[in-house]
């Protein structure tokens, strides 16, 4: 038998009485060290300077039911990790569809970006012709309305269509009377 320090009834001190049926049981090592026992051993020994010899029966199964509470505490431990794995594998798979749909609709954007790249390029090269284009008509254009304004006369204080179907003949009689020329043949 071990030494056990002497205490309240039984032999044993207040604290070694408690029922010990919780983990809290093992929170204090040095309450409660046993030396080189197995957990069915009948002898415990309690630090303390004044010790008396003690056999407990009740400590024992008190020592077992702790073990039996920390292993089905351990197992649900298991269960739960199980079940916190399997829903972890789940968020996983529905993740990976997501990310996969994501990546599908990405490839597909960039190729239709690909095709309006090309299609920009090629209006930019359209449009650049036809700027070209525009200029060279503009040009034309004023190159004709210089070039139409040459031969034209504007007489000042005579009415339009009065010249009727012979232009030549109409400015003709008309300086005429305006200069007091007569005609010579």
């Amino acid at each position: 038998m071990l030494p056990v320090r002497a205490g309240g009834g039984r032999g044993l001190p207040a604290t070694a009485r408690r029922r010990t049926d919780g983990p809290s049981a093992s929170s204090d090592p040095k309450r409660y060290a046993c030396r080189g026992s197995s957990p069915a051993s009948k002898s415990v020994a309690v630090e303390s300077p004044q010790a008396v010899p003690v056999t407990s029966p009740s400590l024992s199964s008190s020592l077992e039911v702790l073990i039996l509470s920390i292993s089905e505490d351990v197992k649900k431990g298991f269960a739960n990790s199980e079940v916190n794995q399997g829903e972890i594998r789940e968020v996983c798979a529905i993740l990976e569809r997501k990310i996969d749909g994501v990546m599908e609709r990405t490839q597909a954007l960039e190729e239709a970006m690909g095709g309006m790249k090309e299609e920009l390029a090629q209006h930019k090269g359209e449009i650049d012709t036809l700027k070209g284009s525009e200029q060279a008509l503009k040009n034309r254009v004023e190159h004709l309305e210089n070039y139409s304004r040459r031969n034209n006369l504007k007489l000042l204080k005579v009415p339009e269509g009065i010249e009727g179907n012979d232009l030549k003949a109409f400015v003709v009689s008309l300086i005429k009377s305006a200069v007091d020329l007569e005609e010579t043949e």
